[in-house]
């Protein structure tokens, strides 16, 4: 949504591509049939949000190929991608002298698990375009606090930080999935640090959980989405089964009064 709020403050028009639950929600070739003559930028999230799915390598590299034969801007937000196991091998970024239209956003935000403080950055090989961000963007951008916590989390990463997360991201992953299945869930893709899913109960599973202290993310709002859809983060242990026990409750609950 937040690239649809600054392109649309800009005048931008904007083509949304649909990606359809029976393809898992993953893109396909028609992607790049959806890049037109008046196309001025392509916006990817790899893996995508709130899906966890990746984009294929193959074809983000076809996508990148065409952008780049039609002159065409390609942003790629790959502020997830570090939380995905073999993430980095996936990363356009030795493609950025090949394509200088080739803009890819990163944050410290999600990999160290600091979004209040918001620290991002962009990546990009034509110097004019960065020149002209600098040019309108805020004076002082990032704050020292941000400033202090960016340098501490590189520390962290050279300390084995990320490496320990992959693990008990892996780890905690396999059980929720596990246990969101045994609750009758649909998962999709979740590649990275969180689990989308369909509710197959008609049931409003944020709301009912909300009243009893757990916030899950509804994606009901998300462009191409409906009702049922939902994104939990994965945490540790004795949280995750908090969530599962508290799923089975308000499921439970709603089966003895009725509610389906």
């Amino acid at each position: 949504a937040d690239y649809a709020k600054a392109l649309t403050a800009a005048g931008t028009k904007i083509d949304y591509l649909t990606l359809r639950e029976e393809d898992g929600f993953a893109a396909t070739p028609k992607l790049l049939h959806e890049i037109h003559a008046n196309t001025d930028v392509v916006v990817l999230c790899n893996p995508n949000n709130p899906t966890g799915v990746l984009l294929d390598p193959d074809l983000l590299r076809q996508v990148a190929q065409k952008c780049h034969e039609k002159g065409h801007w390609l942003l790629v937000d790959e502020c997830f991608l570090d939380l995905v196991e073999g993430g980095e091998a996936r990363s356009l970024i030795p493609l950025l002298r090949e394509y200088p239209k080739l803009i890819i956003l990163k944050a410290f935000t999600k990999s160290f698990a600091m979004p209040g403080l918001r620290l991002g950055y962009v990546l990009c090989a034509n110097a004019e375009l960065l020149a002209q961000a600098r040019a309108l963007g805020q004076d002082w951008s990032v704050s020292v606090l941000a400033q202090v916590a960016g340098l501490t989390a590189l520390e962290d990463a050279e300390a084995g930080y990320l490496k320990e997360s992959l693990a008990l991201i892996a780890q905690e992953k396999a059980y929720l999935t596990d246990m969101l299945t045994r609750v009758n869930m649909k998962i999709y893709g979740s590649a990275a640090n969180y689990i989308f899913f369909k509710n197959n109960y008609p049931l409003n599973l944020a709301t009912a959980l909300r009243a009893r202290g757990i916030l899950i993310r509804d994606c009901s709002n998300y462009e191409g989405l409906g009702e049922g859809y939902y994104r939990v983060a994965i945490k540790r242990r004795a949280q995750n089964r908090k969530l599962i026990s508290e799923m089975k409750e308000v499921i439970k609950h709603a089966l003895v009064n009725g509610h389906y």
